[in-house]
């Protein structure tokens, strides 16, 4: 088994060649999607013809949002095994957004791609259920020890206290979040935490609609009463204060907003060796992020071989 970071992250056994999160589609190379997140759904795919692996849910927000074709994407369920050609390929629950996966990639040897990843999970999406492999291939976004968030389940709350706050008070809460997977997140926060009705921008409605099926959830476009609103952008106006909800807020709180919530659908540094340690690979290979301080992390505090995965081919 070979393994590289051109198109994504590439991966060869034989004549088979397999694409996890690649930037663009291509035509002869089974492709597999983690998750709906833009910088892992590749150009062309509303024009590509498939196939394309990936989740239901994350299936739905790839029509809904990105124009995917309907017969291109095929779903496939947690623990459901993919054969292309002498590999076989399993997604696995990443705990990251409703929906999202890592990929089991077995054949001669086996590797683990975590795509985005969270070992705790949030409310609308369990925690990662990561295998044992040869190899891993794990993000490296928070992947630096500075980055070490508060206790979530605290953070969710105290984010629906501010907005009951702002509420009570006259104003609109307005709460900025990532139209897919986080979104959802805060607005289920408010609906358990508080009274509020929620409106959503359009953005965070069409995925929110998408989901459904999936992520039962209370909201509208507009509403009547006391409410805050969760959308794309948290624009400042009379009558209103704004939030946002992000791990970056670990590092301050943008410019232009009253305050900010350091709420993410990611690991952060403890949670990545976590994954690390349960997967316990031969070797660790790191992408997306802070890659160097991370592998460096693993070597040496966990004692296994680690290094960010580059464009050379790696043979395990």
């Amino acid at each position: 088994m070979e393994l590289r970071l051109g198109n994504g992250v590439e991966v060869r056994e034989g004549r088979s060649r397999i694409l996890l999160d690649p930037k663009a589609v291509e035509v002869g190379s089974a492709i597999f999607i983690t998750h709906a997140h833009s910088d892992h759904v590749p150009r062309g795919l509303e024009s590509f013809r498939g196939p394309v692996y990936a989740t239901p849910p994350t299936a739905r927000v790839l029509r809904a949002k990105y124009g995917a074709r309907r017969g291109a994407i095929v779903e496939v369920d947690y623990g459901e095994e993919v054969r292309v050609g002498p590999v076989r390929v399993t997604p696995l629950r990443a705990g990251h957004i409703v929906g999202s996966a890592m990929f089991l990639v077995e054949g001669e040897g086996s590797a683990l791609y975590t795509g985005d990843v969270n070992p705790r999970g949030g409310l609308l999406e369990g925690p990662a259920e990561p295998r044992q492999a040869d190899v891993l291939v794990v993000e490296a976004t928070y992947g630096s020890p500075e980055f070490v968030f508060p206790d979530q389940a605290r953070v969710r709350v105290e984010l629906a206290l501010w907005a009951a706050e702002v509420a009570a008070e006259g104003l609109l809460p307005a709460i900025e979040a990532y139209p897919v997977g986080k979104a959802q997140e805060v607005i289920a926060a408010l609906n358990r935490f508080t009274e509020l009705e929620v409106a959503v921008s359009r953005s965070v409605k069409a995925v929110t609609d998408a989901l459904a099926e999936f992520v039962p959830l209370r909201y509208s476009d507009s509403a009547e009463g006391p409410a805050a609103l969760v959308t794309g952008r948290a624009i400042p106006g009379p009558r209103r204060a704004t939030a946002v909800a992000t791990g970056w807020t670990l590092l301050g709180i943008p410019r232009g907003y009253d305050t900010g919530f350091p709420l993410s659908c990611h690991a952060d540094f403890p949670g990545l060796m976590e994954i690390v340690e349960r997967v316990s690979p031969e070797l660790a290979l790191t992408v997306y992020g802070r890659t160097g301080r991370l592998a460096r992390a693993i070597s040496e505090m966990l004692g296994i071989e680690a290094r960010p995965l580059g464009r050379r081919w790696v043979t395990r």
